[in-house]
C-alpha cells in the first residue's frame, strides 16, 4: 500500500520515557502540542501509575482548596466580612454617596430579573467602588492620557503656532503670491 507524503506512520518513531526509561513508539505517549515532537515526556502507563499513587489525592486537595476559596469570596460569609469592614454607603464621603446611590439603582435596574441577596450586596459594593473611582478626577485624567488625548492636544500647539506665523507673514500680500503652508 503506497503512503502519501503527508502521512508518516507513528510506529517508525520512538521516544524514551523519562520515568521508566523505556524506548517506546510515539503512540504510547499522550499528545502535548507544546512539545517539539508533539508528545508528553512520560508514557501513558507511567502517567496512569502516577495518577493512582499521587494524582487523586492532589486533585482532592486542590478541589477542597478551591471550594474553600470560593466560599470565602461568595455566599453569606463573604458578605459578612464585607459588612464588617464598613465599606458600604456609610463609609463614603457625603459627596460620593449620592453618586453611589445613583449607580446602585442603575445596577439594580439592569439586574432586576436575577436578584438575590448576594447579588444585591455585590452590586452595592460595585456601586461604592465605582463611585470612588468616578469621583476621582485623577482617574479621568489618566484615562485621557491612556487614550492619547493629551498627546494629541500637545501636538496641536506647535502646528498652530507655525500656521499663525505663516498667516502673519502672508498678511498684506495678494493671493497669488502667498507662501505655501508646507
Amino acid at each position: 500500500m503506497p503512503t502519501s507524503n503527508f502521512f508518516t506512520p507513528m510506529e517508525d518513531k520512538y521516544k524514551q520515557c523519562r520515568k521508566c526509561h523505556a524506548l517506546k513508539p510515539l503512540a504510547f505517549f499522550p499528545r502535548d502540542r507544546s512539545r517539539p515532537d508533539g508528545r508528553w515526556h512520560t508514557c501513558s502507563a507511567c502517567n496512569r501509575q502516577r495518577w493512582k499513587t499521587q494524582g487523586r489525592t492532589l486533585a482532592a486537595d486542590r478541589k477542597a482548596r478551591e471550594q474553600a476559596e470560593r466560599q470565602s469570596r461568595e455566599g453569606l460569609s463573604g458578605l459578612q466580612q464585607y459588612r464588617r469592614k464598613d465599606s458600604g454607603l456609610r463609609a463614603l464621603p457625603p459627596g460620593l454617596r449620592y453618586k453611589a446611590q445613583q449607580l446602585y439603582s442603575y445596577y439594580m435596574h439592569n439586574h432586576r430579573r436575577h436578584l438575590t441577596q448576594q447579588r444585591c450586596a455585590l452590586l452595592l459594593a460595585c456601586a461604592c467602588s465605582n463611585a470612588k473611582r468616578l469621583g476621582n478626577r485623577s482617574w479621568a485624567r489618566r484615562m485621557w492620557r491612556l487614550k492619547g488625548y493629551r498627546r494629541a492636544e500637545r501636538r496641536k500647539l506647535p502646528e498652530a503656532e507655525r500656521l499663525a506665523e505663516i498667516r502673519a507673514r502672508n498678511a498684506g500680500t495678494p493671493r497669488h503670491r502667498l507662501l505655501p503652508l508646507d
